[in-house]
């Protein structure tokens, strides 16, 4: 095992934990946001604590690149009042609608540098329309903050459960003399 790795009853135990935040905001909600591709960034989360991926803030990110996307796709064909396609099927717009809003998922997150490939899926059910343009998003995309804010913790539950501190180990420094400036020369501002 990765030196950095969390041991498997630990991982399995925060993946437990954050689909139970998901209950609770569905719960609070009212509204099915037990959405898969959390249950992903969950994984990776719990799974891969030292990769830019599963960091929280690519988390966030990621998803909310994906729900942006999906919601100009659905744009760009006509589709934001359209029903979802679990209701209408697949029909030409939506066939194209689907691509673009992936293709623009990935394009978004590799220009910020923040690969979360759970967020694909995020693209898919937004450009599906099984979760609906206006209130049904927000209700998402505050969901994936939250989610985001749960995954945060993990190094500190992970901490406690292991009796390890959850800070990494301080850096050395070398010598702190301070830097001297020939007389006459100008501060920076």
């Amino acid at each position: 095992m990765d030196s950095h790795a969390r041991p498997t009853w630990i991982a399995c135990l925060l993946c437990a934990l954050g689909a139970a935040a998901m209950s609770v905001a569905a719960w609070v909600t009212g509204m099915t946001v037990v959405v898969p591709a959390l249950g992903a960034s969950l994984l990776l989360a719990a799974t891969d604590p030292d990769a830019r991926h599963a960091a929280p803030a690519t988390l966030v990110v990621g998803h909310w690149i994906a729900v942006g996307a999906a919601l100009v796709a659905l744009e760009a064909f006509g589709l934001w009042d359209a029903p979802s396609a679990l209701v209408a099927g697949v029909t030409w717009p939506r066939m194209l609608a689907i691509p673009l809003a992936l293709a623009l998922t990935l394009l978004g997150m590799l220009a910020l540098g923040r690969l979360h490939t759970p967020a694909g899926a995020t693209a898919l059910v937004v450009a599906s329309s099984m979760v609906r343009p206006g209130s049904d998003v927000l209700i998402l995309a505050a969901t994936v903050l939250y989610i985001g804010g749960v995954v945060a913790f993990f190094p500190y539950i992970t901490a406690q459960l292991t009796g390890r501190s959850s800070l990494p180990p301080p850096k050395r420094r070398g010598s702190a003399r301070p830097v001297r400036r020939p007389r006459g020369a100008a501060r920076g501002r």
